[in-house]
């Protein structure tokens, strides 16, 4: 059960840190970095890109991070229902077979 929760909340964080990816991917800190202004200038030889931003390999990341979010929603809900089962263990539950081999 143990393992269950974690992996639930594993592929949550992953959600959100691929969405954080790319969200800063698209903001002004990627746009406007000072720190890579400074490295063109410092560094003339290396061809830098003018820009960062989303490319080609976003929508692979969008639909990773659906993804994540769905495997960690059913794994968190899986793991609630073993939960439940296990607490309802010790009720009576069905033990007598449902054809009678005497008959």
């Amino acid at each position: 059960l143990f393992a269950s929760r974690l992996e639930g909340m594993g592929y949550l964080l992953a959600c959100f840190c691929s969405g954080m990816t790319l969200i800063l991917l698209d903001s002004a800190l990627c746009k406007d970095n000072l720190l890579m202004a400074g490295a063109k200038a410092a560094y003339p030889l290396f061809t830098w890109q003018e820009t960062c931003g989303l490319s080609t390999g976003a929508n692979v990341v969008i639909s990773a991070t659906v993804f994540y979010f769905l495997a960690g929603v059913t794994s968190l809900k899986g793991y609630k229902k073993e939960e439940a089962e296990e607490e309802g263990a010790g009720a009576p539950a069905l033990s007598e077979p449902l054809i009678d081999e005497n008959a």
